[in-house]
């Protein structure tokens, strides 16, 4: 099959400095029809463990959030309360709200002093924003939120319950928080400073110790591609195919944006992806350092990027312009497109 359009695509996203590291993968039925590995200044294979970012939203909470579902031990429409003292204004907030982003409260710095991972839930709950429900406003205090309460379903921290729950089973014996403190070293730095590759880039889960629910995960594509196959197969072995039917299914209809339980549903509207992922039918995440995923389980079709275009984007820029790291993706997704259907 030839990919001269997609070759073209990443040669120009090096030749702009725009990427300095890059794994690619796409996925047809669980085949491999394409991959590249590409570095200006080291090797990379398919074990190179990028900072995947938000995409631990789904990777581990989301995922973890379903497994719990699944076994009885959480409802969606549960109340956030009967984990942790809620304030008044917050009294109406349920895991469902976590999940799907409506809590009404978007980006927070919760990086002060004060807050440790111990009492970040706290902090978090205090917080006010829209009204719940009202709109989809993405929120990584959400998510850092959900994983506490996922340790209180579990009983154990997030870190130990993401291994044995996702990674394990899965056989993603790379992906892990703190990878320098597993032994893993083949890291692409995703930090503009000089803060070394490994650490995480987020500052929210860097503040928190490295380990919460909205970032922290370090991946490679070799990992994250049986993540995609898991979801290619309907969930086995980690969930049912109903299951995670429902978690793809747009939970947030009538409001700004598409969400699933975990999962960000590609709807009309939503550019990054080009027009290779059908609206409705598609879904995935991205991470904010450069990479993202998407499938479409009817086609078969996959696409795993992993980059770090967001820290040569601030170093090229100077400051962080990261329109242009959605556009890199949709360039990406647009030369795909054209080099399989014309």
């Amino acid at each position: 099959m030839d990919f001269s359009n997609l070759k073209a695509a990443v040669d120009r996203l090096f030749s702009d400095n725009r990427v300095s590291n890059m794994a690619l993968r796409i996925l047809k039925n669980e085949n491999i029809v394409y991959e590249e590995f590409r570095s200006v200044e080291r090797q990379i294979s398919d074990t190179t463990l990028f900072d995947i970012a938000s995409i631990t939203k789904v990777v581990s909470v989301g995922m973890l959030s379903l497994i719990a579902m699944e076994r009885g031990l959480l409802r969606l429409e549960q109340p956030v309360s009967d984990f942790f003292p809620v304030p008044e204004h917050n009294k109406e907030l349920t895991v469902k709200h976590l999940l799907t982003h409506t809590t009404g409260v978007g980006f927070r710095r919760v990086d002060k002093p004060e807050n440790t991972y111990e009492n970040i839930e706290k902090y978090i709950l205090s917080l006010t924003g829209k009204p719940i429900g009202s709109s989809v406003e993405y929120s990584c205090p959400a998510y850092i939120l959900m994983g506490k309460v996922l340790e209180k379903v579990f009983h154990e921290r997030l870190e130990t319950l993401s291994q044995k729950e996702v990674f394990l089973p899965l056989g993603m014996e790379h992906t892990a928080f703190r990878p320098l403190e597993r032994g893993f070293t083949d890291n692409v730095n995703a930090n503009p400073d000089d803060t070394p590759a490994g650490i995480v880039n987020d500052r929210n889960c860097r503040h928190l110790g490295g380990v919460c629910g909205n970032a922290g995960l370090f991946s490679c594509i070799k990992d994250l591609t049986a993540f995609a196959k898991m979801l290619q197969n309907g969930g086995a072995p980690l969930i049912s195919e109903e299951t995670l039917n429902f978690a793809v299914t747009n939970h947030t209809p009538g409001l700004n944006d598409s969400r699933g339980i975990g999962f960000l549903i590609v709807n009309p509207d939503y550019n990054q992806t080009a027009d290779l992922f059908p609206p409705y039918k598609s879904f995935g995440h991205c991470g904010h350092t450069g990479a993202s995923f998407f499938i479409n389980r009817e086609s078969g079709m996959a696409v795993i990027l992993l980059t770090d275009a967001t820290r040569m984007n601030i170093l090229k820029n100077g400051v962080e312009v990261y329109s242009e790291v959605k556009q890199m993706r949709h360039d990406i997704h647009a030369a795909i497109s054209r080099d399989l259907f014309g």
